[in-house]
């Protein structure tokens, strides 16, 4: 080589610098591919069923759009809630006479009953959940309940016996139904 001729720098001469730090890029595994593909037909084969689904909701409600409506909402069967707002909801159990209800409940407690709850039935019927030490003590409370002026129809529904396992004191747990007339409510002032 002269210095009078330019130099010829081949591009086939030149590589790419590889440091000695780094570390070579390895390609992916054949097996790493073929994971990811039984993976995206997996994917592919939970869409299925979803999208079908999908286009059949589409197509119901298309249909149902088209259709008039022979029956109005109303004329559907209420549920339970439904019933208990038509009846009044809660109005009437802000009518009733919580005070005097629960003024009753604890005068007919013995010693050795506890409450575990109180509903208040849609067709005005009061069912009260207790636990008591003994089967005698439950039908005492029934009795005493059955005796107050202000109840109707007192029975004792349910009595089961408890495991002492399951609770400290084991006993009877049982339950009892009555009615209690609504109080109407006071007229504002």
């Amino acid at each position: 080589m002269s210095f009078d001729q330019p130099a010829r720098i081949s591009l086939a001469r030149i590589a790419s610098p590889e440091p000695d730090f780094l570390r070579p890029l390895r390609r992916p595994h054949r097996l790493l591919w073929a994971i990811c593909a039984a993976l995206w037909l997996a994917a592919l084969a939970a869409a299925m069923p979803a999208t079908q689904a999908w286009f059949e909701r589409e197509r119901i409600r298309a249909a149902l759009a088209a259709e008039p409506a022979s029956e109005p909402a109303a004329a559907l069967a209420p549920s339970r809630r439904a019933i208990a707002t038509a009846d009044g909801g809660v109005p009437a159990l802000l009518a009733f006479a919580w005070q005097d209800t629960l003024l009753d409940i604890e005068q007919a407690t013995l010693p050795g009953v506890q409450w575990l709850a109180i509903e208040h039935g849609v067709d005005g019927r009061l069912h009260l959940e207790g636990q008591a030490r003994d089967v005698a003590t439950a039908a005492a409370v029934t009795q005493r309940l059955a005796s107050g002026a202000a109840w109707r129809d007192v029975s004792l529904r349910r009595i089961e016996p408890v495991r002492a396992a399951s609770s400290a004191s084991g006993g009877s747990r049982f339950e009892v139904t009555g009615r209690r007339p609504a109080a109407l409510p006071e007229p504002l002032r």
